[in-house]
């Protein structure tokens, strides 16, 4: 089983997948890693500064996750978001693996600026590796940016991260810069639509597309579809009050399913009906 594990941290790495200093998103995993920019879960807004908070809301997601059926390399993460005027203040902390074979701790801070239709932010991320038999830890910290806009139906975001290259070793390659463009088109009042591309030097174009339903005001479906490696989820919500419990799965055409588990509470939000009140 380590020999697995390893085999497959050693295959994310060459894909450049484990190493980005992405924070894992509650329901990335069903929606091809797109995500809803009209009202922002938390763990979207450690990654993208959208400005989809009501002012004076604040929300907590937490969640676990886990990566190609292997306990090895469960994850379990907590963010949280709060929108004071116009600024949004978000926070996450995650930790995948296990501390006698594999694991990492990440942290991502952000702060974004919501002017009108327009939201500029900024990032912070650091990740520390650990690897068991007595090996010494590393550890590295990059920064990103991003700017999104949006209108009563249509949401745009762009984001750059890794702009100061990591490196977890003096003599390490250092990270790439990678960049991402995402969209939503907001149908009325029953789904929205959901895209991502995300660039890097010397790796294949990443694209992706996605889908919620919104079943009633209790429960919504989606589903999403990526490229490079081509993957494929769904998932499902569950609304009551100021809370939902969502899960989300994904394929791999190789490694095989990925499972998140993730909830949600706050409070000063504005119901998805009454449109896009976030000024």
């Amino acid at each position: 089983m380590k020999r697995t594990v390893l085999t497959i941290i050693v295959v994310l790495a060459a894909s450049s997948q484990i190493a980005a200093f992405d924070f894992i998103r509650g329901q990335g995993n069903g929606m091809g890693q797109t995500v809803m920019l009209s009202h922002s879960s938390p763990t979207t807004l450690v990654n993208v500064p959208s400005g989809g908070l009501s002012p004076g809301e604040w929300r907590i997601e937490t969640g676990y996750n886990r990566m190609y059926d292997l306990s090895e390399l469960d994850q379990f993460f907590l963010a949280g978001a709060y929108r004071y005027r116009w600024l949004i203040f978000s926070l996450g902390v995650s930790n995948l693996g296990q501390s006698d074979l594999y694991s990492e701790l990440t942290g991502k801070l952000g702060v974004a600026y919501r002017y009108d239709s327009l939201s500029v932010g900024l990032t912070v991320s650091g990740r520390k590796l650990d690897f068991g038999g007595g090996y010494g830890s590393l550890n590295a910290m990059t920064m990103g940016a991003g700017a999104s806009y949006r209108t009563k139906r249509f949401y745009a975001a762009v984001i750059g991260d890794n702009l100061i290259p990591p490196s977890f070793h003096p003599n390490a390659v250092k990270e790439n810069p990678y960049f991402s463009l995402y969209g939503e088109f907001m149908g009325k009042e029953s789904f929205a639509v959901t895209g991502r591309i995300t660039m890097e030097k010397d790796q294949d174009v990443q694209l992706a597309l996605g889908q919620k339903i919104f079943v009633s005001d209790y429960g919504s479906l989606f589903w999403g579809i990526g490229s490079n490696p081509l993957e494929f989820g769904g998932g499902l919500e569950i609304v009551y009050n100021n809370s939902y419990i969502s899960y989300a799965f994904s394929s791999h055409p190789v490694l095989g399913l990925s499972h998140t588990i993730s909830v949600s509470y706050g409070m000063g939000a504005k119901s998805r009906s009454q449109g896009d009140d976030f000024k």
